[in-house]
Parts: structure tokens; sequence; C-alpha cells
């Protein structure tokens, strides 16, 4: 495993793009997952944007809106420690008055058989 600063995160096609307003710190990624640190600034909109399936796990309380691609909004509430699915897909995201501090777990499709 290898640990990457934040300027040399390598991205797959779906993964998280950079969007103002958010940091990640690449805290680990192996075959199976990769493990970003993930701050987004209060009040903050994060454009439309893919992800893989991933596990969210709250480092602070905090509450944001999710918008998917075909326009379901849905209010979130996370709290520190308790670990959150998020299916696949696109989304907007907009982080409320206190901001994002989180772990994403993005787990990664296995490769084709040879």
């Amino acid at each position: 495993m290898r640990k990457f600063p934040t300027a040399e995160i390598p991205r797959s096609p779906r993964t998280l793009g950079h969007c103002a307003g958010d940091k990640r710190q690449h805290e680990l990624e192996n075959d199976r997952v990769r493990v970003l640190h993930v701050t987004v600034e209060p009040n903050t909109k994060i454009e439309l944007h893919e992800l893989d399936d991933a596990v969210v796990v709250s480092l602070s309380d905090y509450e944001s809106t999710l918008k998917t691609a075909n326009g379901q909004t849905t209010k979130v509430k996370r709290t520190p420690g308790k670990p959150a699915w998020v299916p696949a897909g696109g989304r907007e995201f907009e982080a409320g008055s206190k901001g994002v501090d989180a772990l994403l777990i993005e787990i990664k499709r296995a490769a084709a058989p040879k």
C-alpha cells in the first residue's frame, strides 16, 4: 500500500472529481479500496459528479443535501463513527452550515477474469 500526497491522488474514471470547496487527503489504497479523508467547507455546493459504491464514515456531526442525477433530493444527517452506504451514481452535494469531515471508502470493482 502506498500513501499519496493530496496532489498525487490517482483518479479512476468515476472517483470524486476535484471540486472547489472540497479537500481530500489520500489515506490508503490497494486493489480493493481507496480511502480518502474528505473535508468540505460549510455551505459549499459540489456539482454533479460520479462515484462508485462507497462507505462514508463521518468524523464529525454534519448535515448535507444530496441530489441524484434524476433530481431526487435527500437531506442527510451524519454522526461521528457511524458508517453509511453510498450507492454508485451521479449526485450533487451541498454541505450544511458545519461543513463535512469524513472518510470516504471507495469500493473498487473486481478486475475481469483472465
